[in-house]
């Protein structure tokens, strides 16, 4: 899969001057937050903070965390969260999330919170051995994208209505290759699922995933054409 980054908004609670903001929605989108890269992340004093997500069959997935309370300077420097004082953090669910909602508990505790799903990376080398002061005067942090061919079919990729064989020979013609399930249904000879990638043959190079977005390389064919011309002066 590929990776990218954005901006995700923090959802603040209780918070002078900062708008309550949910994260982004990623339905309709080949996006899901990266379980790998990401972590859920909610600061304040004794927060209790939940991400909920319903799956595909309709299930309601969660994740939470809570945090102790401490007003020392020194608690408050111990390793980007870790010791889970005045801030905690919990990995987020791998099965593909694309929108989530943010609760505090309990919601009768009028301090300011806040929480965020954000790139691990990220927020070690920013708050490392530092208190989260800065946090509070952000809207964004970044968290990590991932996304995958492998739920589209050839059809739904270059959005065509041949049938597989003549989808299969139209990019064949068109120097397009695909990795991944390659066979034909006998019924209706609609194209497999499970496409991985696609990518331009040798001696053609752009966007593979438009029909005649590969075109010859005329640098490589130059350099054929006088290799060869030199070729002949010297040897004939």
């Amino acid at each position: 899969c590929q990776q990218i980054q954005f901006r995700n908004p923090i959802t603040f609670w209780n918070c002078t001057d900062k708008e309550t903001r949910e994260s982004l929605n990623l339905n309709g989108s080949p996006f899901v937050f990266s379980a790998s890269e990401n972590m859920f992340t909610a600061v304040s004093c004794a927060v209790r903070a939940l991400m909920s997500s319903s799956s595909l069959d309709e299930f309601e997935i969660s994740a939470g965390c809570k945090s102790k309370c401490s007003t020392t300077l020194t608690d408050q420097l111990l390793d980007n969260c870790s010791a889970g004082v005045n801030c905690c953090q919990t990995t987020i669910p791998s099965y593909g999330i694309k929108t989530f909602s943010t609760t505090f508990q309990p919601e009768t505790d009028k301090t300011c919170k806040y929480a965020f799903v954000v790139d691990q990376e990220w927020f070690i080398s920013k708050f490392n051995n530092t208190t989260f002061d800065a946090l509070r005067d952000m809207d964004y942090v970044p968290a990590t994208l991932e996304w995958s061919l492998n739920r589209y079919s050839k059809h739904q990729i270059y959005g065509t209505n041949l049938s597989a064989l003549q989808l299969t020979q139209l990019l064949r013609n068109n120097s397009i290759r695909c990795l991944g399930d390659s066979s034909i249904s006998s019924v209706n000879q609609t194209a497999a699922l499970s496409v991985q990638g696609c990518y331009c043959k040798d001696g053609f190079e752009g966007n593979p995933y438009l029909l005649d977005g590969c075109q010859g390389k005329t640098s490589s064919i130059k350099t054929s054409s006088l290799m060869v011309l030199l070729y002949k002066i010297r040897y004939q």
